[in-house]
């Protein structure tokens, strides 16, 4: 299960071409965890983060870790997944786009 930030439409952040997607993230379990933006047409690219469980964590990854997104039309923000079906809980807060580190 996880959680899409998207928009009605395409967002333009290529200004953010960059910089970095910052968040922070606590877990019940370590387990591998996929952190995904989507552009138009269904593409999307994922960057694969292990959090520690138990206490908050506070993760910057360079944008440029999702190579072949288009920022110039970005469709989902944010989307956070715990793949294989494997029941993790996890709460996610400060979410944000930003031009510096």
């Amino acid at each position: 299960m996880g959680r899409i930030f998207a928009t009605s439409g395409t967002q333009n952040l290529l200004a953010y071409s960059g910089g970095y997607l910052k968040f922070s993230i606590k877990v019940n379990a370590s387990r591998a965890m996929k952190v995904e933006l989507q552009g138009p047409q269904g593409t999307a690219k994922y960057v694969n983060i292990t959090p520690t469980a138990g206490s908050w964590q506070h993760l910057t990854i360079p944008l440029s870790s999702f190579s072949g997104i288009n920022l110039q039309q970005v469709y989902g923000l944010f989307s956070i997944t715990s793949p294989g079906g494997l029941a993790t809980t996890y709460l996610v807060d400060n979410v944000q786009w930003s031009k510096t580190p």
